[in-house]
């Protein structure tokens, strides 16, 4: 529509597709000790991410500190983190140059267009172990 050789998502609406219809979920490997793994999937600011996450992951050389999605069973926060005001070991997204929460919410609204990136919100990664599974699907 806009001659940029590119069809988005509200283009392909506007010639009658269902949106509806979701995309195949993307089934994710989230290594504990990578700053953003690349999900292959791309969005549209405002599509609807689905996200299915489970795991737990171990964010220092001490096996009491482990985080589920939603964060640090203890609540710590991690400073230097990409989201310092989030839990530390929280599932976070980035689009773009736009970071943001997931933690273990169901579904979001994109808040930016491009390739959707996940990660650990952690200050140190090496350190860390273990991995979360998350299926993320474009509704």
């Amino acid at each position: 529509m806009n001659d940029d050789n590119r069809l988005s998502r509200a283009e392909f609406t506007a010639f009658g597709a269902a949106r509806t219809v979701p995309t195949t979920g993307q089934r994710i490997m989230v290594d504990a000790r990578e700053r953003w793994i690349d999900t292959g999937v791309t969005v549209e600011r405002g599509d609807v991410i689905a996200f299915d996450v489970s795991g737990v992951v171990r964010l220092s050389g001490d096996a009491n500190d482990i985080a589920g999605p939603a964060g640090a069973h203890s609540g710590r926060r991690a400073a230097q983190a990409p989201l310092p005001a989030q839990p530390a070991g929280a599932l976070i997204g980035r689009i773009g140059e736009t970071e943001f929460a997931i933690g273990n919410q169901a579904s979001i609204n994109a808040p930016a267009s491009g390739r959707l990136f996940v990660g650990v919100n952690d200050d140190h990664l090496a350190d860390n172990e273990g991995h979360f599974e998350a299926t993320v699907t474009v509704r």
